[in-house]
Order: structure tokens, then C-alpha cells, then sequence
């Protein structure tokens, strides 16, 4: 009986420890693995937002260590809307470029401007390759040879299987067209004076250093005889020169004004620096190239 007993209590510590077992591992299946679950995506979701609070922290200095030069940045953003403004202003840059005539003693004969157009940039054009010598073409035997030419020499041409699949990682070939700044306009200005060819020169000189950008596209100049004047065209001396240019001023309309970077929204756009426009050199005294050879000084 002593056995008996003994082996059914050795059961029953079997059974308790099986089910022990059990009730531990769904004990973890279903309370404490979904808690750890749940604390360790906490954790992590509570270091994003630290890290995030980081970053905001330092575009936030970066915006407090901005706005300290804001009137700076003010400043600069006026001297560049007055170079291309967000406005037409055609008449405000007719009066500027009349006063810089009246100042240089030119006569203006011609100031108009056209229809404003859209400006779309030009893509640039590819380089065609130059065509390679053929060794095996027959060469003309009646045809001058430069010694000191190089002998260009080609390669053979690699063959390529057809049934070989393209290589999809391979750049495409078409070029990528400029991107189009919205709101770009340019108006055309043409600009016809007369009067001694100092005058002229400085008059060019002071028309590129105006305040609004003003870009040449073309000019024709033209040396005058001494003639008499007839309205509106002045008296003329020998070496007098007409000129007539012909450019463009620009208009950034502010409803496309870009102020931040597409890219990037929250940095600002840095504003380029102005690009200085290259001095004419100094019309030398008591020269004109307008004068012919041999004709008598102007008295």
C-alpha cells in the first residue's frame, strides 16, 4: 500500500508541475509578452518625439539667430525688388533712363517698351559628336597631308547581343530641361540717342549701373556728319554717334515670389548676391573712333 500511495503522489507532483508550466506560459503569451510589446514601442515613440523636440529646439535657435538680422535681410530684399521688382514700373524706368540722358548730354530719339512675355529658360543644346575615321576608306591621293596632324585611329565597335535584356539602371539619354520660374516676365525696352561719342560711351556706362537690372540684348552705333538739325533731331559735328539699343528689364510678379525652398520648406531661400556689371573701358581723350581717317579735327 506504501508503494501505491507513494507512486500515485509522485503523479500528482508531475500533474502540478505540468500544469504549472502551462499556466506560466500562457500567463507570457497573454499578459506579459504584449506589455513588454506595448512598454518597448512606448519607449521608443517617447525617444522619436525627444528627437524631434531636438531638432524643432535648434531651427527654433536657428529662426531666434535669423530674426536678430532681420532688417538686414530687409535691406537686402529691397535693393533686389528694386533690380527686378514685383511691379511693372515701365514708367518709373523710362523717367530714370531719360534723366540719365539729359545728364550725359545725349539727345534721346527713341524710348518705348513692348508687351511684356513669360520667360521660359532655353535648354542647352548637346554637342554632336564628330564622326570617326574610317581606316579602311580610301584616302585621296590628290589631297594635302599635314604632316604634323595627328593620325586618329578607332576602335572596333563592341557588338551587342540583341537578345541581352536592357540594363534598367542605365541614364536615360534625354536631357533635363531647366526648371521654369512661375511669374518671370521680361519687357523689351529699345533706347535711341545721339550726341558726341563721349557723352555716348558714359551714357552707355551710367544705363548699367541703373538701379533696375536692365539687360542688353543688342545695339547698333552709327558715326554722324556735321549736319544741321531738323525737330526732333539735333545738329550733328563730324564723329557724332547714333545709338540704339535694344534690351530687357524684368518683372518678378509677387504672387510667385519664391520665399522658401521646395525642397526644404522650413529653411529660407538665401537671396544670391548681386552680380557686378562689367565697367566699359574709358573713352580715351581726344579719340573717336567715329571720326574717319584723315578728316580734320572738329573745331
Amino acid at each position: 500500500m506504501a508503494k501505491r500511495s507513494g507512486g500515485k503522489a509522485t503523479g500528482w507532483v508531475v500533474g502540478a508541475v505540468l500544469l504549472a508550466l502551462v499556466m506560466a506560459a500562457g500567463a507570457w503569451m497573454l499578459a506579459i509578452s504584449p506589455v513588454r510589446t506595448q512598454a518597448a514601442d512606448a519607449k521608443f515613440e517617447a525617444q522619436s518625439i525627444r528627437d524631434s523636440n531636438d531638432l524643432l529646439r535648434t531651427k527654433i535657435e536657428n529662426l531666434r539667430v535669423q530674426f536678430a538680422n532681420i532688417d538686414e535681410y530687409k535691406g537686402e530684399l529691397e535693393a533686389l525688388r528694386a533690380q527686378i521688382p514685383t511691379e511693372g514700373m515701365v514708367t518709373e524706368f523710362l523717367r530714370e533712363v531719360d534723366g540719365l540722358a539729359v545728364a550725359n548730354g545725349v539727345t534721346v530719339m527713341t524710348l518705348t517698351t513692348d508687351i511684356g512675355m513669360s520667360l521660359v529658360p532655353v535648354a542647352p543644346e548637346e554637342e554632336t559628336p564628330a564622326a570617326p575615321v574610317d581606316p579602311a576608306a580610301p584616302v585621296d591621293p590628290a589631297a594635302p597631308v599635314d604632316p604634323a596632324a595627328p593620325v586618329e585611329t578607332t576602335a572596333p565597335a563592341e557588338t551587342t547581343d540583341p537578345a541581352a535584356p536592357a540594363d534598367p539602371a542605365a541614364p536615360a539619354d534625354t536631357p533635363t530641361a531647366p526648371a521654369v520660374l512661375e511669374g518671370f516676365v521680361g519687357i523689351p525696352v529699345t533706347v535711341g540717342v545721339i550726341g558726341p561719342y563721349p557723352q555716348v560711351v558714359a551714357f552707355i556706362a551710367s544705363l548699367q549701373t541703373t538701379e533696375r537690372l536692365f539687360l542688353v540684348t543688342n545695339f547698333t552705333a552709327k558715326g554722324l556728319k556735321e549736319e544741321e538739325g531738323s525737330s526732333p533731331r539735333p545738329p550733328t559735328a563730324l564723329g557724332d554717334v547714333e545709338l540704339l539699343i535694344s534690351g530687357m528689364i524684368y518683372v518678378l510678379q509677387s504672387e510667385y515670389v519664391l520665399t522658401q525652398d521646395p525642397e526644404d520648406p522650413d529653411t529660407p531661400v538665401e537671396p544670391a548676391e548681386p552680380a557686378e556689371p562689367t565697367p566699359l573701358p574709358p573713352a580715351v581723350p581726344g579719340k573717336n573712333p567715329m571720326v574717319p581717317v584723315g578728316a580734320p579735327p572738329a573745331s
